[in-house]
Formats: C-alpha cells, structure tokens, sequence
C-alpha cells in the first residue's frame, strides 16, 4: 500500500484509540454506551492493520472484532460491562508498558 495512505491510516486509528480510551475512562463509574467501544476498538484495527507488518496482526484484529461482539453480546448485565471496561481499560495500559519496555529507543549518533 502507499505509505501516504498507511500513515493516514495510522492517524485516525490512533485518534480513535485516544478519543475511545479517554470516554471509556471516564465512564467506568457510569454507563458505557456502544459508540466509545467500537471507537476504540475500530481504532485499534485500523492502527494493527497499518502498523504492524507481521502475521501477528491478523490475531490482534480476530481479538479486537471478538471483543466488540462480547461487549454487544454482555451489554446488558452492569457486572459484566464494568469487568469489560476495567479489562479494556487495564489492557490499553499493559499494551503501552509492554511495547515500551520491548521497542528500545534508537540512538542518534
């Protein structure tokens, strides 16, 4: 694909990730609708699928499509929808911690 279109693509995902993560954050005493979760996870495929080039990224897309089935599948019990949020939420921040303690930052020198 262009690389122009790839880090367009990059952009939105990662925006949607971001505009996702912050209403699901700031929902998790409240109730969570529907648009915050597919945002966020829409953005997370759309990030996956321009990003990562391996054959990883096709379970992470298979794993983000079958927690937006969960979600809508559990929506209606309270306890199941605070233990998703509490999930996507902790999850985001292990996934950050993760690939910044395994991607090294390259000198300039």
């Amino acid at each position: 694909m262009d690389k122009k279109l790839l880090s367009v693509e990059r952009l939105i995902g990662l925006t949607m990730i971001i505009m996702g993560f912050l209403n699901i954050l700031l929902s998790l005493q409240d109730d969570l609708g529907m648009a915050p979760v597919l945002m966020f996870l829409f953005g997370i495929i759309l990030f996956v699928h321009s990003s990562v080039e391996t054959w990883h990224k096709w379970g992470v897309i298979c794993l983000a499509v079958a927690a937006g089935i969960l979600f809508k599948a559990y929506e209606v019990d309270p306890v199941i929808t605070y233990l998703y949020k509490q999930i996507l939420f902790n999850g985001t921040i292990l996934a950050v911690i993760i690939f910044m303690l395994t991607h090294p930052i390259k000198s300039r020198s």
